[in-house]
C-alpha cells in the first residue's frame, strides 16, 4: 500500500503517516498527490504513527549521545550484574533447602539426612 502512495508522488514520509482511511481512498481513486511542494495537511496524518515514527528517529541519538566513549552504559552493566547476583542467589537457597533445626534434638533422634527416626526404642 505504502509504495502505491509512493508511485502516485507522496513521500516515503507521508505514505507512513497517513492515516490509514484517506490512504485507502487515495490508492482506490488512485489521486495523485495535490499539494505541490506543500507539505500534506497535519489532517490527513495519523498521530499515534507520527509520534511513533519521532521517537524511533529520537531514540538512536539518544543512546549515541548519553555514551561518549561508545562503551556499555554503566548504569545497565551494574543492575545487569545485580539482577544475575539476585538469581544466583535465589537459586541456591531453592537447590540447599531448609536449614537443619538448631539446638539439641532428642537422644536417640537421628535428622532425617541420616537416616531419620529414632533408634532401638524410646527412653522409658
Amino acid at each position: 500500500e505504502r509504495q502505491g502512495l509512493v508511485d502516485l508522488g507522496y513521500s516515503p514520509e507521508e505514505a507512513a503517516e497517513m492515516r490509514m482511511e484517506l490512504a485507502l481512498v487515495v490508492l482506490e481513486r488512485q489521486t495523485p498527490r495535490p499539494w505541490g511542494e506543500k507539505p500534506m495537511p497535519q489532517e490527513w496524518r495519523d498521530k499515534a504513527i507520527r509520534q511513533a515514527r519521532l521517537a524511533d528517529l529520537e531514540a538512536p541519538q539518544a543512546a549515541s549521545s548519553s555514551s561518549s566513549t561508545g562503551g556499555p552504559d554503566f548504569s545497565l552493566v551494574v543492575g545487569g550484574t545485580v539482577v544475575a547476583l539476585l538469581v544466583l542467589v535465589a537459586i541456591l537457597v531453592v537447590v540447599a533447602g531448609p536449614a537443619p533445626p538448631e539446638g539439641p534434638t532428642p537422644s536417640g533422634y537421628l535428622p532425617p539426612a541420616q537416616g531419620g527416626g529414632y533408634i532401638g526404642s524410646l527412653p522409658e
